[in-house]
């Protein structure tokens, strides 16, 4: 086994990568809940190789970002959603082609994938219309491993 006194764990995050914010707009926000990627390939160019680094260098864990990615972006090279749009316009903790095909499948991370704080239930951008288990299944669908900072009032 491993001697895990000399280990670090670290959540890299925010997966995709952010970058500048359409407008100055914050995610956290329904007015900046989207990202927009204007020049063609610049995901992978600009925003995958941090990640990229932090898997090669071990990261144990990856937090997508709250923001969904927005079909008014160039062509990014990905497989498209379906035959009208590039992207499922979905916070990134709940898209499958992200989490599953690109960041488990191509990037080969085998960490956790987290959800940011909050992702689920007060900015659960274009997964809002699901209800709280549909959106921990569409999560779980997707990847997601672990579910940050979730309020539960039930008790």
């Amino acid at each position: 086994m491993k001697n895990l006194t000399k280990t670090v764990f670290l959540t890299t995050k925010h997966f995709p990568g952010g970058g500048s914010r359409f407008l100055g707009k914050d995610s956290h926000f329904e007015k900046g809940n989207f990202n927009i990627y204007p020049t063609p390939g610049s995901l992978q160019k600009y925003h995958l190789p941090p990640f990229i680094a932090a898997i090669e260098a071990g990261t144990s864990s990856i937090l997508p970002y709250y923001a969904y990615q927005s079909n008014k972006s160039a062509d990014q090279g990905l497989p498209p959603y379906n035959e009208k749009q590039q992207f499922e316009e979905v916070g990134f903790v709940f898209n499958k082609p992200f989490i599953t095909d690109l960041l488990r499948e191509k990037l080969r991370f085998k960490g956790y994938v987290n959800s940011d704080t909050g992702a689920i239930i007060d900015m659960a951008w274009g997964a809002k219309h699901l209800s709280k288990e549909e959106r921990v299944a569409k999560a779980l669908d997707a990847g997601a491993n672990i579910f940050s900072g979730q309020k539960d009032h039930s008790h």
